[in-house]
């Protein structure tokens, strides 16, 4: 069973997963904002990441989606919300079309499309690189946030990054999200709100509308001004309005 941390006590049930840099603690910034009386908030860490890390595994799409499942029944939540970041993102698609009687609502954070990434030779060679390379680590998310945020913070995630995953899982993985072609027959009528940052060049409102908005007819689509691929850290406050008007309004009709 993958590990979890749970804050909250409310009767509206979400699961939020956390992507390919780092575990759980990516969403430490928004914790003091989250409404902990109308929500319970589990976040668990993928085999291999920080406090799963002795879980070995095959590091798959598949497999986050088998625990994540396991971990519900686990807690004997029959129906639940699902959101997940950016790979999770891609797990959180793939729920959605196995699992409509159990998936309230889907929030995809910046996310990979379930079709995978379709990297050239000299992109795919910096990603594999940075498996152990952290120079290469500081660059994929100086990029994919624009060049903007502080040089103290990137090395911090960078940091976190190397701390918080196993190089087996961090190297699985990578070929899970990117090169794991899913989207074969991917469809839904489950909600999905789709949320990508006006300043992320890796997951842009064109590729989603290719992706997931073609996929799921009731997905809707929410681009966050001043933020790149990391919401949660970048713009606190405002990803956890947007998350919990969506819990909301789709509570409200379950």
């Amino acid at each position: 069973m993958i590990e979890h941390i749970k804050l909250g006590n409310g009767p509206r049930r979400v699961i939020l997963l956390h992507g390919w840099f780092g575990d759980h603690q990516i969403y430490k910034s928004i914790f003091p904002y989250l409404d902990i009386e109308r929500y319970t908030y589990v976040f668990p860490d993928v085999r291999g990441y920080g406090l799963s890390w002795h879980i070995k595994g095959q590091f798959t799409c598949e497999e986050i989606l088998a625990d994540v499942m396991a971990l519900a029944d686990n807690l004997g939540w029959k129906r639940f919300h699902f959101a997940g970041h950016s790979m999770a993102g891609k797990v959180v698609q793939l729920a959605l079309a196995r699992y409509p009687a159990r998936i309230i609502s889907g929030v995809a954070i910046t996310p990979v499309p379930a079709c995978g990434v379709p990297f050239n030779a000299e992109q795919w060679s910096l990603f594999s690189a940075a498996v152990d390379d952290d120079e290469l680590r500081y660059k994929i998310i100086d990029v994919t946030s624009a060049s903007r945020l502080p040089q103290r913070w990137i090395q911090a995630l960078v940091k976190h990054s190397r701390l918080t995953s196993t190089r087996p899982a961090f190297e699985g993985y990578l070929h899970a999200w990117a090169r794991e072609d899913l989207s074969a027959g991917l469809a839904g009528m489950t909600p999905l709100l789709v949320l990508v940052g006006d300043a992320d060049p890796a997951q842009t409102q064109a590729i989603m509308q290719e992706t997931c908005m073609a996929w799921f007819a009731n997905a809707s689509l929410q681009v966050i001004p001043g933020s790149g691929h990391y919401p949660m850290e970048e713009v606190p406050l405002h990803f956890v309005k947007l998350l919990e008007d969506f819990l909301a309004r789709h509570s409200a009709q379950s």
